[in-house]
């Protein structure tokens, strides 16, 4: 059975800032050496090496694949979450929540990554744009009241 995105279990936000930071740093590393690839259990029960052409994006998701080696429900959820939470930063959807930093960094607040490490994805694997940034608005007044106009 194929996994929707739409039943993505939630992450600890500690664990899902975490996703963000190592596929972030993922994407922007060039590929060393060896050519991005995994194995694939075949129905036959034969197992085949899949190869996958490098992109920013390939290189995440192999990152997020070693950090959830042993558990493939976490993987997944992290891989969509992150995919989700990149096309809203790709988009500019984040407004306010996101800004760039000294140096040229960008920086996220803090509850976005609470939002996205929990936020039910739809059917086509995004969050929706409004009701995310509305969610994030409420949880940094809630949680974050120290970083009013951060």
């Amino acid at each position: 059975m194929r996994a929707r995105s739409e039943d993505a279990v939630s992450l600890d936000p500690g664990v899902f800032a975490n996703v963000v930071l190592i596929g972030i740093a993922a994407g922007e590393t060039a590929a060393q050496g060896d050519p991005l690839s995994s194995e694939r259990l075949e129905a036959d029960g034969t197992v085949s090496m899949l190869q996958v052409p490098d992109s920013p994006h390939s290189r995440a998701a192999f990152a997020i694949k070693r950090e959830f080696a042993d558990d493939e429900v976490a993987f997944r959820s992290a891989l969509a979450r992150f995919n989700a939470l990149m096309n809203l930063f790709a988009r500019n959807a984040l407004g306010p929540w996101s800004q760039i930093r000294d140096g040229g960094r960008t920086a996220m607040h803090p509850a976005v990554i609470d939002v996205a490490s929990s936020m039910r994805l739809s059917t086509n694997g995004h969050f929706a744009p409004r009701k995310f940034v509305t969610a994030v608005a409420d949880v940094a007044r809630r949680l974050y009241p120290d970083l009013q106009g951060w």
